[in-house]
């Protein structure tokens, strides 16, 4: 083989190793790359049989539901003279409530429509609680006086 042939074989080997060098320096990056995303992606996949039967990856647990918000508390002063106005208050359907009155005078505190009544007095604040699940407008009164001095408004 003669200096020309040699030739051609250095310059065909180092062409051939340039271009092997390119073909897996691009192919070999994507390639491995591709490859590990679709491992991971293949790791974290769940397929819906297999959540149906509670195999594949867990999710980690819900966190536990908020306890149910406490009631909704509405308070009453009522002065020495008896009432001097009607308060007014809306209530959500549903709610729990509790009704604090606070008089100066001596009576029973009535919660109509749900008929409700307690002893209230100036030593005696009066609690009424109960859950709002009869809409509707209500008047609350000091009953021996017959005297309103609340109005309740249930609604959705």
């Amino acid at each position: 083989m003669g200096y020309g042939g040699r030739l051609l074989v250095v310059l065909g080997a180092v062409a051939l190793a340039i271009a092997l060098f390119f073909v897996v320096r691009a192919g070999g990056d994507d390639g491995a790359e591709t490859g590990a995303r679709q491992t991971t992606m293949a790791e974290n996949t769940t397929t819906a049989a297999e959540t149906e039967r509670g195999e594949g990856t867990t999710a980690p647990p819900a966190p536990p539901p908020l306890p149910p918000p406490g009631p909704q508390r509405v308070r009453f002063v009522i002065p020495a003279g008896g009432p001097t106005g009607v308060q007014r208050v809306r209530i959500t359907l549903g709610d729990r409530v509790v009704l604090v009155i606070r008089s100066a005078v001596s009576d029973h505190a009535h919660l109509h429509g749900y008929d409700l009544l307690t002893d209230v007095g100036p030593t005696q604040p009066a609690r009424i609680t109960f859950r709002a699940d009869i809409p509707g407008r209500f008047e609350i009164e000091l009953e021996d006086a017959g005297r309103p001095f609340g109005e309740l408004t249930v609604a959705p």
